[in-house]
C-alpha cells in the first residue's frame, strides 16, 4: 500500500517577491521518529538507505548555530552542520545529494538547554532487480517483457533458441529457431513438419530421419 506526502511552502521577501510551491508525493512507506535531548547531549537517527529515499525532513524545536548534525553512512567520518534551519531534501534528485546506501544522522547540542530533534523520510521498498512485466536480467524469467540468459513467454529472447516464439527445451513451435534449423516451422528433436528445413533436405515437406513422406526413398533404392 502507497503512502502521500502533501508538502507545501512559501517564501516572502518582505517588500518584495513571493514565492510558492506545492506537490503530492507518493512512496512506499515512511517513517517518523524523534529525539529529546538534554544539554550537551548528543543522539544518532537511523534514516534507512538514502538509495530507496524520495523525501526527508530534518526538524528541531530550537535552530542554533550550536546545535549540530552529521549525516551520511559514517557519521564519525561526516562533516558538522549547523542546525540552524530545517532540512528538506525531496525527491530523487534532492535525496541524490546523499550516499546512495543506509545513513545516520547524529545530532550534537550545544545549545544549553533541552532540544527535541524530529525526522521524517518516505522511501520506496521495490529495487532495481525486483521487476514485473520488465526487464529480466540474470537467468531470470520475464513475462511480456525481455530476457538475458532465461526463458521466455510471449517475449524475446537473446542468447538463447527464438524470437518471437516460444521455447522450452530447445523446441519451437509457431516461431523462427535460431542457429539455422527452421523458420516458420516447428522442430522437435530434429525432425521437421509442415516447415523449411535447413540444411537441404526439404521444404514445405515432412522429413524425419532422412526419409521424405509422400515418396519414400532412400540411398542405394534401384533407380
Amino acid at each position: 500500500m502507497s503512502e502521500t506526502i502533501n508538502w507545501t511552502f512559501a517564501f516572502q521577501v518582505q517588500n518584495g517577491p513571493k514565492m510558492t510551491a506545492t506537490q503530492k508525493l507518493t512512496v512506499d512507506t515512511y517513517d517518523k521518529s524523534a529525539k529529546t535531548l538534554a544539554a550537551s547531549a548528543k543522539a544518532t537517527l537511523a534514516a534507512g538507505n538514502a538509495g530507496e529515499m524520495e523525501f526527508l525532513l530534518l526538524t528541531s524545536s530550537v535552530y542554533d548555530p550550536t546545535i549540530t548534525y552529521r549525516i551520511g553512512a559514517d557519521v564519525s567520518k561526516a562533516v558538522d552542520h549547523p542546525f540552524d534551519a530545517p532540512l528538506l531534501l525531496i525527491g530523487a534528485g534532492g535525496v541524490g545529494f546523499l550516499e546512495k546506501q543506509p545513513i545516520s544522522v547524529q545530532i550534537t547540542n550545544g545549545f544549553g538547554k533541552e532540544v527535541t530533534v524530529e525526522m521524517l523520510t518516505g522511501r520506496f521498498t521495490v529495487h532495481d532487480d525486483q521487476v514485473a512485466g520488465g526487464q529480466a536480467a540474470g537467468g531470470g524469467q520475464a513475462a511480456g517483457g525481455q530476457a538475458v540468459g532465461g526463458q521466455v513467454a510471449g517475449g524475446q529472447a537473446a542468447g538463447g533458441q527464438a524470437a518471437g516464439g516460444q521455447v522450452a527445451g530447445g523446441q519451437v513451435a509457431g516461431g523462427q529457431a535460431a542457429g539455422g534449423q527452421v523458420a516458420g516451422g516447428q522442430v522437435a528433436g530434429g525432425q521437421v513438419a509442415g516447415g523449411q528445413a535447413a540444411g537441404g533436405q526439404a521444404a514445405g515437406e515432412q522429413v524425419a530421419s532422412d526419409k521424405t513422406a509422400g515418396a519414400q526413398a532412400y540411398e542405394g533404392a534401384p533407380r
